[in-house]
Parts: structure tokens; C-alpha cells; sequence
């Protein structure tokens, strides 16, 4: 299988089809769910999106997403965290073929979440998560209660729980001077959003 199959096959798979939530979005609630990967699947398929292996990271970068080539750039994966990572540079993939207006804090904690709910549902150990995705871990408690209980609808992140891991990625050295830092947030002429060119 190659990493493309592989990368098609996750987001076709049980779990993303499981994954949905809302969080707070421009004055409204943004929904993640299976659509947002059945779209970046069928854009790889119709070569609107490529899979490019490489290992040329960064330090502490495992994957990236490039918004302007609209490349999952990814080491060939691996096992279940290799699989959350890509789940995470799918959910950034997402925001930049629909051109969503979020910031790039939003946007990094709404991938950290999906990474860490795909853990959790195929048992990977959080002792194996990167640190960002140990911090989503509340809201991705409350997401999986809802689940479990059986309650219909969509669930929506919690609110203390959403504000800390924005914190936590707003302030984290990886995104700290990037559209995803501090200071894209609040200075007013900082560009705070990745490049979404559909």
C-alpha cells in the first residue's frame, strides 16, 4: 500500500467517520465531521490535494500541511500516532480546500483535537501523544462522554477546556511567531491565518 492509499484509507475509516464536534467559530459553531475528511479524501483522489513523503521536518514536527502547494507533506505512515498526524494535517487540508476564515490558533487546536480523539478511539496510549495533543485531552473528554451516552446531535467542545488549548498552542515555540502565535492574535496587523487557496 502506498502512503496516499494508506492516507485515503484513514480518512475512509470508522474512526473518522465517528469523529464530529462544534466549536466556536466567527459568531457561529464550526462542524467537524466525517464530510470534513470525505472531502479531503475525494480531493486526493482528484489530485486537488497530493501526498508527498518526506522526512525534512523541523525540529519537533512530525507532518505538515502546505497550504499553498496543497501538499500533506508526511513521513511514511506508520502505526496509530503516525495515523492521528495525519488526521491532524487532514483537518488543516480541510480548512484550506473549503477557504475557511478561521485563525490559525483555531485552526491548530481543531487539528490537535482530531488527532487526539483518533488516539483515543484506537487506544493509543496518551503516554505516545506529543505534548499539544495531550493538552486537547479536555476537550476530548467531553466530546467522547457525549458520545458514550448515546446523545444525538453533535457535540460542542467545552468552553474552559477549547480556551486552554488555544492557549496552549498560541504560546507553544512551534506556532509561537506563525499565524497560529500569540502575537498574530492580537496585533491587529499580523497576518493570523495559514494560507487557504481552495
Amino acid at each position: 500500500m502506498t502512503t496516499r492509499q494508506h492516507v485515503l484509507r484513514i480518512l475512509r475509516g470508522h474512526e473518522a467517520s465517528r469523529i464530529r464536534f462544534t466549536f466556536p467559530l466567527n459568531g457561529a459553531n464550526f462542524t467537524i465531521d466525517r464530510r470534513t475528511f470525505a472531502k479531503v479524501a475525494h480531493a486526493i483522489v482528484h489530485n486537488k490535494i497530493s501526498v508527498t513523503v518526506t522526512n525534512a521536518f523541523p525540529p519537533g514536527v512530525g507532518a505538515q500541511y502546505s497550504g499553498a502547494t496543497n501538499t500533506i507533506l508526511t513521513p511514511p505512515v506508520f502505526g496509530r500516532w503516525a495515523e492521528a498526524t495525519i488526521m491532524h494535517e487532514s483537518t488543516h487540508a480541510a480548512f484550506d480546500i473549503a477557504k475557511t476564515p478561521v485563525s490559525g490558533m483555531d485552526e491548530e487546536a481543531a487539528a490537535y483535537v482530531v488527532g487526539a480523539l483518533y488516539s483515543r478511539m484506537t487506544g493509543l496510549k496518551m503516554s505516545r501523544w506529543s505534548p499539544n495533543t495531550q493538552a486537547a485531552r479536555g476537550v476530548v473528554n467531553h466530546i467522547l462522554h457525549h458520545y458514550a451516552i448515546g446523545a444525538s446531535g453533535i457535540p460542542a467542545v467545552d468552553a474552559a477546556s477549547w480556551l486552554a488549548i488555544r492557549a496552549v498552542v498560541a504560546l507553544h515555540p512551534i506556532y509561537f511567531n506563525g499565524p497560529a502565535g500569540l502575537p498574530a492574535q492580537i496585533i491587529p496587523w499580523v497576518n493570523n491565518q495559514y494560507t487557504h487557496n481552495g
